[in-house]
């Protein structure tokens, strides 16, 4: 029977790097599917010799339980969570992307109409400094602006 490093971890009243780490010594066997590690449960016995730790051993499990791997439905069924998962997940970032990239695209759009009002002044401020803005009595005029 496999227990993930979580289940394993709780079982054994230890942290899930505890049992990480015994894994990659090989104090205890697991599996390895996709990025998530299982613990053989079969590997308890093995394990308490290996590394006394004060913990809380798994219940006793019949010799059947004990040899029991996974089959390929179960191995299906996780790998459809798995990805069901990993789907969701793809999703929401995607989503939260989009989000960020919409109000960038606001920010960018407001941004260059300020640019173009502030180019449009510019243009206002050269016609005048150089002549053109001037009107019959001499005085500079902006629009919208008396002087």
């Amino acid at each position: 029977m496999l227990l993930s490093v979580r289940e394993y971890a709780a079982a054994q009243g230890v942290s899930a790097s505890t049992i990480q780490r015994r894994l990659q010594r090989g104090e205890l066997k697991g599996k390895r599917f996709g990025r998530a590690w299982y613990v053989q449960v079969s590997s308890v016995a093995t394990s308490s010799e290996a590394a006394p730790e004060t913990s809380t051993p798994l219940p006793l499990l019949g010799a059947e339980q004990m040899q029991h791997s996974p089959t390929l439905k179960e191995l299906i069924a996780f790998s459809s969570k798995a990805l069901n998962s990993y789907l969701l997940m793809s999703d929401r970032l995607v989503a939260e992307k989009e989000r960020s990239f919409e109000e960038m695209q606001q920010q960018l759009n407001a941004e260059k109409q300020r640019v173009a009002e502030l180019t449009n002044y510019v243009r206002i401020l050269e016609n005048l400094v150089f002549g053109k803005g001037e009107n019959k009595t001499g005085r500079l005029q902006l629009p919208g602006v008396t002087v």
